[in-house]
């Protein structure tokens, strides 16, 4: 619909209005969904680092720290523990089925 011009009433100036806005919420939505696939095309992977850890933690990442590893170390030390006692509870698990089934 176009708008008519009136006698004594002045042009609107600036952009029109699309009608296709997206809200903030829906903006940083497509953001996140961007940035996890550019990550994805690299074969790289968003990890999620809590701020809240125990003093127990901290003293043992800063222990780390001072003895020269970085937080990509770290990170990586942590992270292979966990993949390696996830592949070991679920070899154990496959062996107990089997050893189920042989029975």
């Amino acid at each position: 619909m176009s708008q008519q011009q009136l006698d004594g009433i002045p042009k609107k100036r600036g952009r029109p209005n699309s009608g296709n806005a997206l809200t903030p919420a829906q903006k940083q939505k497509a953001y996140r969904e961007r940035k996890k696939a550019e990550l994805e095309s690299t074969g790289l992977y968003m990890v999620e680092l809590r701020t809240h850890i125990t003093k127990r933690a901290k003293r043992r990442l800063n222990k780390l720290l001072e003895e020269g590893m970085t937080l990509d170390d770290v990170i990586f030390s942590a992270y292979s523990s966990v993949v390696n006692a996830e592949l070991s509870e679920g070899s154990k698990l496959l062996s107990e089925h089997f050893n189920d089934e042989k029975a």
